[in-house]
């Protein structure tokens, strides 16, 4: 199994023993781990900044809309609930797009592992309509649709991909700077904000055959992408 990247990783709700268990697999690769105590405040942090994965404590899946509301959010975002050792479930299970379920007991054993898996085989494609484009994430390609003529396909890079992603999902809403630089570089020795106004400029070249589509820069703080109906 290949070694996982490094991720930004939300822990709530998890019981002492398992959440010292998990930071201790955890801190192998570099991740970077934050411990939230209520739903309001690990929902701030997804909205400031990138967040790879939520792992929530055992019951927290009976928390009324806890993955919808993470979700809303930042649909990239993957919702992990440990489970009680005796549901037996010893795999990860994928309950929906983006939200997966494993035994407590089994995640503490081999955390990236599990991790590593769900990120190689998770199959989940989040598909956008901007206008005359479509957009699909898991294929790397934003398509320009004609009537009466061939569509126009264009391949996007990784990181093109990913930026488009997460202002995509939140269209109307702004995407702060430091979330779009943690999506995109891991490192911090290596971020760099010229970069990203690079890649935006890309972007805005790619959306620009229809003209109801912007990406607004908010000075200083960060990009828009709105659509008008």
């Amino acid at each position: 199994m290949r070694k996982p990247f490094a991720k930004n990783i939300c822990l709530i709700g998890l019981e002492e023993k398992d959440e010292k268990r998990l930071k201790r697999g955890l801190s192998v690769y570099g991740n970077k781990i934050f411990t939230e105590k209520e739903l309001a405040s690990l929902i701030q942090r997804i909205e400031t900044s990138r967040v790879n994965i939520v792992l929530a404590g055992k019951g927290m899946d009976n928390t009324n809309g806890l993955e919808k509301e993470i979700l809303s959010r930042d649909a990239s975002t993957k919702v992990v609930f440990l489970t009680s050792n005796s549901d037996k479930n010893n795999g990860v299970k994928e309950n929906e797009t983006n939200v997966f379920s494993i035994s407590a007991d089994a995640a503490c054993k081999d955390i990236n592992g599990y991790l590593n898996k769900i990120y190689s085989e998770s199959s989940a494609d989040i598909r956008v309509n901007l206008g005359k484009y479509s957009f699909s994430s898991a294929n790397n390609e934003l398509i320009f649709h004609r009537e009466g003529a061939k569509d126009l396909q264009q391949k996007l890079t990784k990181k093109e991909n990913d930026i488009l992603l997460l202002l995509a999902v939140n269209e109307g809403k702004l995407v702060p700077r430091k979330k779009l630089t943690d999506n995109i570089w891991f490192s911090p020795h290596i971020k760099s904000s010229r970069s990203l106004d690079v890649y935006v400029v890309r972007l805005r070249q790619y959306l620009s055959m229809d003209k109801r589509i912007q990406i607004k820069n908010i000075h200083s703080k960060g990009f828009m992408l709105t659509c008008e109906k």
